[in-house]
């Protein structure tokens, strides 16, 4: 249901006029229809699409457990000429859970509505011929990810007073999916661990038992990649030579320290992890481990 380039799309978007919040970013509304129209990507099909909402998630906190907000939680069901109907996100469940082990369950199979689409060359749009869309993404969609680790494109944080968060979504949909370059490639994998924190306090630098295993990646920021360490692989290290000398990191960065200008998020990585077939994850099929 995220967009193709969030790895293993479904429903990239669907059209939907939405009210402005703050003039140049769009919320999603409180209620979708129950029928909307969409694109499935898989099937090539436009589709109905029956959205159903289901509760919310309460478990978007910054790490000192204060709301950020309740995004509400859909289940979505699909017709298709060769599926008949059924879930998009069906078994689908939210990994690594730590901050609400106990409501893990409740995210299961869900879909959240987040504002805009990412287009061909992975970068955000909120408009599509001049209409306002929003793209659902089921909970394990780093679209969806990004909004349930507190970076909620329509909130400030601190709650109504502070930053708008919209940029900082953008970046982390980036950082999650290692886009290095400007394009639509992603380099990194499923189930692939990486640290992403923030200077505001919505997330925190890792302390926990991986944290020893984890070093400086790159800084991230709305547009994109500001600087590069190393790649999250080592099979994709020759990156370093494509990447523009001006966004290779001379340094590692820590939080309470002076970020490159324009930084937003800082992801950290195990150094030295092998990509799943030994080869730089340029395509999906290379996230496939070798049998």
């Amino acid at each position: 249901m995220q967009s193709r380039l969030v790895r293993g799309g479904c429903l990239e978007n669907f059209t939907y006029v939405m009210a402005e919040r703050d003039g140049s970013r769009v919320s999603p509304p409180s209620v979708l229809p129950s029928i909307v129209r969409g694109h499935h990507d898989p099937s090539g099909e436009n589709v109905d699409l029956r959205v159903e909402t289901s509760t919310t998630d309460v478990c978007v906190k910054d790490a000192s457990g204060i709301s950020i907000d309740a995004p509400p939680l859909y289940d979505v069901w699909a017709k298709t000429s060769d599926k008949g109907e059924y879930n998009l996100c069906s078994g689908i469940k939210y990994k690594d859970e730590q901050r609400c082990p106990n409501e893990a369950s409740a995210l299961e199979g869900k879909a959240i509505a987040v504002p805009g689409y990412w287009d061909k060359n992975g970068r955000y749009s909120s408009t599509v011929d001049g209409k306002s869309v929003v793209t659902l993404a089921c909970i394990s969609g780093v679209a969806a990810k990004c909004v349930h680790w507190g970076y909620v494109p329509w909130a400030t944080y601190p709650h109504g007073t502070g930053t708008k968060l919209a940029e900082h979504h953008e970046a982390c949909v980036m950082a999650a999916r290692a886009r290095y370059l400007n394009n639509d490639t992603s380099y990194t994998c499923d189930n692939t661990f990486v640290d992403i924190f923030d200077g505001l306090g919505i997330r925190q630098k890792d302390a926990g038992n991986r944290a020893p295993n984890l070093a400086f990646e790159a800084a991230w920021g709305a547009e994109g990649l500001v600087c590069l360490k190393r790649p999250r692989y080592k099979d994709c290290n020759d990156l370093l030579e494509t990447i523009e000398s001006g966004k290779r990191c001379q340094q590692d960065y820590n939080p309470g320290e002076t970020w490159p200008q324009g930084t937003l998020l800082l992801t950290r990585s195990e150094p030295g992890k092998p990509a799943p077939q030994d080869r730089c994850p340029v395509k999906p099929e290379l996230c496939t481990a070798r049998r």
